[in-house]
């Protein structure tokens, strides 16, 4: 006599199958999509961020333009500084050998 033997997984419901939800894509939209930061507008166009004022644009690449500047002689001082740092450090050690060798 055989005996039917029962899986505890069949008593399981299997849920349906679920259909993929429809993927938003923005450049299926005919009005592009525009942001305000502060003071600046952005508009998202071509897959891409873009200031929406071509003025606005251009100051902002000047002022950002001048700040690299800035940050890059600030880097040039802090270097200059270090460098003098270093060599007072090394005069302070040198007058120390020679005055605990006297």
């Amino acid at each position: 006599m055989e005996r039917h033997l029962r899986r505890f997984s069949d008593s399981f419901k299997k849920s349906p199958v679920k259909q993929n939800p429809q993927r938003y894509d923005p450049e299926d939209e005919s009005d592009p999509i525009r942001m305000v930061l502060g003071d600046v507008e952005l508009v998202y166009e071509n897959r891409e961020w873009q200031a929406a004022g071509g003025a606005e644009s251009k100051e902002l690449a000047e002022k950002n333009r001048l700040l690299e500047v800035e940050n890059q002689l600030l880097k040039f001082k802090l270097n200059m500084m270090m460098d003098m740092l270093s060599t007072a450090k090394l005069d302070l050690l040198t007058l120390q050998n020679e005055k605990n060798m006297a």
